[in-house]
């Protein structure tokens, strides 16, 4: 099996998440998100009431200094390697709105549809390359 077209569309849906979710329009906190609880446990001490979720009503959309091009490539880095959101927990997940190229799609479909597209890239690129080293002699 050449490997060269599905490492091609590999990278190719790496470059479009990132540029897709470098938008804060894109992402926004999950609903369970207590930023309170996050507090609590690293200085020991309980938040009151009034802080535990400080974000706006609309979801928690980032502000834009507080969302920038590199967390959009590590948000993109969580959906081209699915095991990721396993090993790295985040405070922000893609939003439940609409896409504003494509209408008919939200970013939360986006990068599902993303990972499923990459969980089938991630094995055919190993038995390629595996192949390909074979063929080599190594």
């Amino acid at each position: 099996m050449r490997t060269g077209r599905p490492i091609h569309l590999f990278v190719l849906l790496f470059f479009l998440n990132s540029g897709v979710f470098a938008n804060s329009y894109a992402i926004e906190r999950p609903l369970g998100f207590e930023q309170g609880k996050q507090k609590e446990y690293l200085t020991g001490q309980s938040p009151s009431e009034m802080e535990r979720n400080p974000w706006p009503d609309d979801g928690g959309k980032p502000s834009r200094g507080e969302w920038h091009f590199g967390r959009g490539v590590f948000m993109a880095v969580r959906f081209q390697v699915p095991i990721l959101p396993i090993l790295a927990e985040s405070d922000w997940v893609p939003a439940d709105r609409p896409m504003r190229l494509l209408r008919f799609v939200s970013y939360e479909e986006w990068a599902a549809l993303t990972t499923v597209v990459n969980l089938i890239l991630i094995p055919l690129i190993v038995v390629g390359l595996r192949q390909a080293i074979k063929q080599e002699g190594y």
